[in-house]
């Protein structure tokens, strides 16, 4: 099917077909990327990256096509939802987004890499501070808790 006769398929959609069929294709590319990230999640278990590539982010990079940045966000959801499965329903109900998530990581390996480290609880609390936060407002939240943890682009 070209583009062109899709275009005037969807020309001949009333406005409220058109925001329903928008909105499922929405939730399946929600439920395609959770699914994506369990299946990054099993390549990470088994290592299956290393057979190529020295480390996962390469192998998103060039194995799977993600830009570098959309390729961290990815792992760093896949490895939250492995640490607190709850992240799995909240990106579900969209309380939180994929960059959000990633910020929160990106604030703990920093941390880390100060010296201060975070229980699972802890994690939890950040995390619940964080839900329904734009980038902007994560950041804020973030700042908050350690403002030498945060640069100032926001990773």
């Amino acid at each position: 099917m070209t583009s062109r006769s899709n275009e005037n398929k969807l020309s001949n959609l009333t406005d409220a077909q058109l925001e329903e069929r928008l909105k499922q294709c929405v939730a399946k590319e929600l439920e395609m990327k959770i699914q994506i990230l369990h299946l990054q999640a099993e390549v990470e278990k088994r290592r299956l990256y290393s057979h190529s590539h020295p480390s996962l982010l390469e192998y998103c990079v060039k194995v799977l096509k993600y830009s570098g940045g959309s390729a961290q966000r990815r792992i760093d959801t896949m490895r939250a939802m492995k640490l607190m499965p709850e992240i799995e329903q909240k990106l579900n109900a969209g309380d939180f987004q994929m960059v959000v998530v990633s910020q929160a990581q990106a604030f703990f390996r920093q941390e880390k890499k100060l010296g201060k480290t975070y229980d699972l609880e802890t994690k939890r609390q950040i995390f619940a501070k964080l839900e329904n936060k734009s980038t902007r407002e994560c950041e804020k939240e973030l700042v908050a808790i350690s403002p030498q943890s945060v640069r100032p682009d926001g990773r």
